[in-house]
């Protein structure tokens, strides 16, 4: 076997290595410009506005996550008398999902609100809703 002779790098000059560094960061600082723009531009865009800015400041709406199923969804239908705003739903929505976060009453909320998911209103709660619909009735006596 015969080994084949390794090529030498060519003798730079003093001054042709400081142009070469000069090269070498130019090169480096227009990829990270252009690293920048680039992020910049994916995550810098036109600020989302909040849909329901007057959600907040609901306590004198918040004895309706207290009422029965029934009487809640009667509360908060857009005709209903007095009207809760939509803002104003948009906060009790809130309100369940921090407190007792019961499905039916979420998805009331829901519908009012013309949304699918929760999460399209509030980030408040954990990812899901508890069920508190009877299994069996109670009987008694």
């Amino acid at each position: 076997m015969s080994k084949k002779p390794e090529a030498q790098a060519p003798e730079l000059s003093d001054a042709e290595k400081r142009e070469a560094e000069k090269e070498g960061l130019k090169q480096a600082y227009a990829e990270s410009a252009a690293t920048n723009f680039r992020t910049q531009s994916e995550t810098v865009g036109e600020p989302q506005a909040d849909r329901w800015p007057d959600r907040h400041e609901i306590m004198q709406w918040s004895h309706l996550v207290d009422l029965g199923l029934d009487a809640f969804k009667d509360a908060i239908k857009p005709d209903a008398e007095p009207l809760v705003p939509e803002g104003k739903v948009a906060g009790l929505m809130e309100l369940e999902r921090s407190g007792k976060n019961r499905t039916e009453y979420v998805k009331a909320l829901c519908d009012r609100l013309g949304v699918s998911s929760p999460l399209e209103v509030t980030s408040a709660g954990p990812g899901h809703t508890n069920d508190v619909t009877a299994v069996n009735p109670i009987k008694r006596g």
